[in-house]
């Protein structure tokens, strides 16, 4: 997702390392996900784990204030993967974007989409 819009922002950055402290997962292990490309080749087999994994990754593209396309389409292809039904996928990022630039909590989320 850092990569996606052909700048990698240092704001990115730290909130990449401050999420994967969220997950327990290394600095060095968020530091080589960042060097490989961090392609995403498992994720949460549950719905709430997917919708939480898509939040994070709205809220990496909107970290430095400037969404670009091409991490609109990368959110949607993401939410495609997690086998969300493609005709809500374009709304359904939407409402992510606007919970991440609110900062909605991911609970307060959860409500919301029930």
């Amino acid at each position: 997702m850092i990569v996606a819009d052909g700048n990698v922002d240092q704001k990115e950055l730290s909130f990449l390392y401050q999420l994967g402290d969220e997950y327990g997962v290394s600095k060095a292990d968020v530091h080589d996900a960042i060097l490989s490309g961090g392609n995403i080749t498992s994720f949460p087999q549950d719905q709430i784990g997917r919708i939480r994994h898509l939040y994070d990754l709205t809220r990496v593209a909107l970290i430095d204030e400037n969404l670009h396309e091409k991490e609109k389409l990368l959110l949607c292809d993401y939410a495609n993967l997690f086998g969300f039904n493609p005709e809500i996928v374009p709304d359904f990022i939407e409402v992510l974007l606007q919970s991440a630039r609110e900062n909605v909590p991911f609970n307060d989320l959860i409500k919301q989409l029930n």
